[in-house]
């Protein structure tokens, strides 16, 4: 909306921006010269969060408790289900969630119970509607921005998790009063709000910059967007060897656990082969629950059952001393160990449903054995920040498993065998 953005940013808070910059960065600032720095951090930056708003901010009033108490009113409020399009029947619950656009709607009922709890009449109107915008907050803070996903508890303070990175972002915080809907929420000090003073995008900020260019190993994908963004064309700079990673397809789950199960039967595989291993969550919760399976077999033996039940399906219809015996054996499923299942392996056919069973239930027993053994493994999140540099330059080594949240631009190179420098 403004005629030069960045002109009126620099004009309104120049001081304070030149208090920060060196002589020759003000100098490219104005000049409109700008690289971006090579790696994912690059691309972080001018695409993934290219309409994250960037927002000078300054001190509005003070925190009120009142923060504490539509907390509380919004743990008595209950969730309920929208109307269902094209249908003429009443959201049920006191407010409906649209988790696509972080959003919630307070019911008729839930304005009630709302107004009942506050003491009030009239929610929405004039003279209360600050009240109804804290309250929405809260029952925001509640149902869409949850721990150890999208912020993190440290020292008192509520720190924001990078969604594109995993990083922490100390000192940034949510806008209008969110931020301390989420503080009153987990019960710590209620910080000063901010009121905006100026904002923009990266998008638009970069594009003020007549020379724009930079290095990534990740633009190719996106290089319809950024065409039609900066008006900037993407080159592949052929590699010095020939690529010898192997791409595999992707592989898809019916279900959440069972693609945990398949994970950590894989890490256990690599595990035993010596093999270092490297595994990408999207959050700090997916990841602490992978360390969880690795750390308990007693969270993998219901995989093992199932595989159990998959085998007694498969061979109920086989008769004879030697299935007697076997079937025996599989009635205590978690004392079984692999040279229990050795001498019935003439008994199963080479191919067919029977023979996948079998396979199957020999590789749970045997993951639960290595599990039982122990996987030590490293846990890069937000949380383990301060060790970032530690565990990623041994990642490398053998038998080394590391379990990492989405971190781009680590500026620390993986190398096989770790790093003995460090």
């Amino acid at each position: 909306a403004l005629e030069s953005p960045y002109r009126a940013i620099l004009n309104d808070v120049e001081a304070p921006l030149q208090q920060g910059m060196s002589d020759q960065t003000l100098a490219r600032f104005k000049s409109k010269e700008i690289a971006v720095e090579a790696g994912p951090m690059g691309q972080s930056s001018v695409h993934d969060e290219a309409r994250t708003p960037l927002i000078i901010s300054g001190p509005a009033e003070k925190a009120t408790d009142l923060y504490y108490k539509m907390a509380e009113i919004a743990k008595k409020l209950e969730r309920g289900l929208p109307a269902e399009p094209g249908v003429r029947k009443e959201p049920t619950g006191d407010y409906t969630v649209e988790e696509k656009n972080r959003s919630v709607h307070l019911t008729l009922q839930g304005i009630a119970k709302a107004e009942k709890l506050l003491g009030i009449e009239g929610l929405f109107s004039p003279e209360n509607m600050e009240l109804a915008h804290m309250l929405i907050q809260a029952i925001r803070a509640k149902e869409l921005y949850h721990r150890d996903r999208d912020y993190i508890v440290q020292d008192g303070q509520v720190i924001i998790v990078d969604e594109f990175t995993g990083r922490l972002m100390p000192g940034r915080r949510y806008g209008e009063g969110l931020h301390q809907a989420i503080e009153a929420k987990e019960g710590v000090r209620i910080e000063r709000e901010n009121q905006t003073l100026a904002t923009i995008t990266y998008q638009n900020f970069f594009r003020l910059y007549e020379k724009r260019a930079g290095m990534t190993g990740t633009a190719k994908t996106e290089e319809k967007e950024f065409q039609e963004i900066y008006g900037m064309d993407v080159v592949v700079v052929p590699t010095n060897r020939p690529v010898v990673r192997k791409d595999f397809p992707d592989v898809v789950y019916r279900t959440e656990k069972g693609k945990f199960y398949a994970v950590v039967e894989e890490i256990a595989e690599k595990y035993e082969r010596g093999q270092p291993v490297l595994v990408g969550t999207i959050s700090i919760e997916k990841s602490e629950r992978l360390s969880q399976m690795l750390k308990e077999p007693r969270l993998y033996l219901p995989r093992l059952e199932m595989r159990l039940e998959l085998f007694k399906k498969a061979s109920q219809k086989q008769q004879g001393p030697e299935w007697e015996r076997l079937r025996k054996l599989l009635e205590r499923p978690a004392q079984l160990k692999d040279e229990d299942l050795a001498p019935f392996e003439g008994l199963i056919p080479p191919k067919g449903n029977l023979r996948t069973a079998w396979e199957g239930l020999k590789r749970a027993v045997h993951t639960l054995a290595v599990l039982r053994q122990g996987i030590p493994h490293q846990v890069l999140n937000a949380k383990h920040h301060a060790r970032e540099a530690e565990i990623v330059a041994q990642a490398g080594r053998s038998k080394t498993v590391t379990i990492a949240t989405n971190m781009a631009g680590r500026g620390t190179d993986i190398k096989l065998g770790g790093n003995p420098e460090y």
